[in-house]
């Protein structure tokens, strides 16, 4: 199957990655082809607690150009602008999209099986460092408690170095995932 899959993405000249959670056997598998531990991928959780209600905007599917500029700017992706608003636009309607008063950071907001899932958290390079991601990761606990929700839940690579900034935020590791690839 991981040869037949291998052959697919050479096929379309792509690059492969392969996540695995407590799986040595198929860890050992993948360096026998190759493979590489490109990053780790790790999981965490916040239940909230406190009833702070942070002042944010909410983008609706007609104003998406100002959180993908935003998302853009953060990420240094300028050239997928035209593509993160398309996508934007079309899930509007089961995603939340929020950015903060100054539009200088945003962040996603999904809800599944009672969490709420916290993605591409960014803010803009000329404003880190001001209490503008923390401000939506507090949004995002608000709203947690509001939808009578578990916990809040993200996802964050080694590679960013963020673990230390989510766990001064109270976020504690719920598990990982190590990253594969050629």
């Amino acid at each position: 199957m991981l040869d037949d899959a291998l052959a697919l993405f050479a096929k379309r000249n792509t690059t492969p990655y392969v996540y695995t959670l407590n799986y040595p056997e198929l860890e050992e598998i993948l360096l026998k082809k190759n493979f590489r531990l490109y990053d780790v991928q790790h999981v965490l959780a916040k239940v909230p607690d406190s009833s702070r209600t942070p002042k944010v905007r909410t983008i609706s599917s007609d104003e998406s150009m100002i959180w993908s500029k935003t998302f853009c700017d953060a990420y240094d992706c300028p050239d997928w602008l035209r593509l993160v608003d398309r996508i934007v636009k079309k899930s509007a309607s089961s995603v939340g999209y929020f950015v903060d008063d100054s539009i200088s950071s945003c962040v996603a907001l999904y809800e599944k099986n009672s969490i709420l899932g916290l993605y591409c958290l960014g803010t803009i390079p000329g404003m880190r460092k001001k209490g503008l991601a923390a401000l939506l990761i507090d949004f995002a606990l608000s709203e947690v408690k509001r939808r009578n929700l578990e916990l809040l839940m993200l996802e964050t690579y080694q590679k960013d170095a963020l673990l230390d900034f989510y766990s001064k935020l109270g976020f504690k590791e719920i598990y990982q995932k190590n990253i594969y690839t050629i």
